[in-house]
C-alpha cells in the first residue's frame, strides 16, 4: 500500500508539470502491476495469473525489441511469475511438477530446429520467435499448477477470461457500427473496415484487438456464461 501512494502520487505530480502521453501511461500502469505482484507474495502471484488472462483483451500490443522479434505483455507477465515462484521458499518447496511425455518427446526436435545458428545461417530472433510459443508452455504450466491448487481460483480466472472476451467482443462491434471512434483512438483503432470474402461473407476486422481472429476467444469465452451465472456447488439453500 505504500508503495502504490508513492506511485500514485509522483504519478501525478509528473502529470501535473509534464503531461502524459499513452505510452507513460502503460509503462506506468506496469511498474504499478509488477510491484503489486512482487511485494504482494502468494495474493500478488494469483493476482498476476487473473491479469493475465485479462491481458488477451490487449490484442497485439506488443513491444518491439528487434524487427523480428517483438514481445507481448502477457509473455513478461507470465515469466516474472514464475520468476517469483522460484524466489519464494514456501512455494518452491510446495511445488511437484514434471514436464508431460509428450513435451519430452518435442526436446530433440527444438535442438535440431536451432542447429542452423550454430553455422550462422539463421537469424537468433527470428528463430526464438518461432520457439517462445512453445517455450511458454513451462512457465504456464508451473505458475497454473500453483494458483490452481485451490479449486476456488478456477471461478476467479473464469471470469477474466470472460471479461477478457466481452471486451474484444463490444470493441469490434463499436469500431465496426460506429467507424468514428478510430479518430478518439488513432493509435489503438485502424483499419477498422469490414472485409468482403470470397463466399460473399463480412467479416469484422477486430482492428483495435489486431485481426478477425479474435472471435475464437469470443466464442470459448462464451460457454463460461453458463458456469458463473450458476451458483456455488452445494449452495442448496440448507444449513450443513
Amino acid at each position: 500500500m505504500a508503495v502504490i501512494a508513492i506511485v500514485v502520487v509522483a504519478v501525478e505530480l509528473y502529470a501535473d508539470r509534464q503531461g502524459l502521453s499513452y505510452k507513460e501511461l502503460i509503462v506506468g500502469l506496469g511498474v504499478l502491476i509488477v510491484a503489486v505482484i512482487v511485494f504482494g507474495g502468494e495474493r500478488g502471484i494469483r493476482f498476476g495469473l487473473v491479469l493475465w488472462v485479462l491481458s488477451l483483451g490487449l490484442g497485439y500490443r506488443t513491444v518491439e525489441w528487434t524487427p523480428n522479434l517483438r514481445i507481448h505483455p502477457s509473455e513478461i507477465l507470465i515469466w516474472l511469475l514464475f520468476i517469483c515462484i522460484l524466489a519464494q521458499r514456501k512455494l518452491r518447496s510446495a511445488l511437484r511438477f514434471s514436464l508431460p511425455w509428450w513435451l519430452w518427446l518435442l526436446i530433440p526436435f527444438w535442438a535440431l530446429a536451432w542447429w542452423p545458428l550454430i553455422g550462422g545461417d539463421a537469424p537468433w530472433d527470428r528463430m526464438l520467435n518461432e520457439f517462445r510459443d512453445f517455450l511458454l508452455l513451462v512457465p504456464l504450466m508451473i505458475v497454473s499448477s500453483v494458483v490452481l491448487k485451490r479449486q476456488s481460483y478456477w471461478r476467479y480466472l473464469l471470469l477474466a477470461f470472460f471479461i477478457a472476451g466481452t471486451w474484444i467482443a463490444l470493441a469490434g462491434v463499436v469500431e465496426y457500427w460506429f467507424p468514428g471512434v478510430q479518430k478518439l483512438f488513432p493509435a489503438f483503432v485502424t483499419a477498422a473496415k469490414a472485409e468482403t470474402t470470397a463466399d460473399g461473407f463480412i467479416r469484422a476486422q477486430f482492428s483495435f484487438w489486431g485481426g478477425s481472429q479474435a472471435t475464437f476467444i469470443c466464442i470459448v469465452a462464451l460457454p463460461a456464461a453458463f458456469f458463473l451465472t450458476a451458483g456455488p456447488r452445494g449452495s442448496t439453500g440448507r444449513s450443513g
